[in-house]
């Protein structure tokens, strides 16, 4: 995207458990339940599953917003008391390095050099034609 004089500028979750962790709750809910979880994140690699509920964040009781209990210093293994099914256990997790559940935005580059310029106008000309002629 250099060539064009664009760049990816990523957008990490302000959310610990998302960032640092990689598992996603149901923000509705009353009581945190995981929704999503990427292969390889340290909440899969621990065997945090999709269904299991948040009860507790290093021996404190988890509520809607537990995500402010986390600890995501490096170093520090966050303790979380899960419920699957009929049973509780904890699960201890470190916190990645790798930001997961990140969003991205396509952004200008400050200082374009002539030939960056020259091909995002022809670029950006070609999506205005072609937006132009389909909506006729």
């Amino acid at each position: 995207m250099l060539f064009a004089g664009l760049e990816l500028e990523e957008n990490p979750s302000k959310k610990n458990a998302e960032r640092y962790f990689g598992f996603k709750t149901n923000d509705n809910a009353a009581m945190p339940e995981v929704i999503s979880l990427p292969i390889g994140s340290p909440a899969f690699e621990n065997g945090l599953a999709i269904g299991d509920l948040i009860i507790g964040v290093d021996g404190q009781k988890a509520d809607k917003n537990y995500d402010m209990q986390i600890n995501p210093k490096e170093n520090h293994k966050t303790g979380f008391l899960i419920s699957r099914g009929n049973r509780i256990k904890t699960i201890e997790m470190m916190p990645a390095s790798k930001k997961y559940f990140s969003t991205w935005k396509v952004k200008h580059i400050s200082k374009k050099n002539a030939e960056q310029e020259q091909f995002f106008n022809q670029w950006t000309n070609n999506l205005r034609a072609h937006h132009s002629q389909n909506s006729l």
